[in-house]
């Protein structure tokens, strides 16, 4: 469910940057603890690239810290 949320262009870049985050923080382990098979880390990995990719780099974003 989370790998499908990269690729939201609800609420601005909000639903994507917050997805991709979570992503960030497990592929920072490395692709020891990448422990599932499907999908593919690389897989993930690409498609965080073209989630950022499509980020437009001035939007304005609120961040909501709970």
């Amino acid at each position: 469910m989370c790998r499908e949320l990269l690729g939201s262009t609800s609420d601005g870049i909000e639903v994507s940057y917050n997805a991709c985050g979570i992503f960030a923080n497990i592929m920072s382990d490395g692709p020891d603890a990448w422990t599932v098979a499907t999908p593919s880390r690389q897989a993930v990995l690409q498609d965080m690239t073209s989630a950022i990719s499509r980020w437009k780099l001035d939007s304005k974003r609120d961040i909501n810290y709970r």
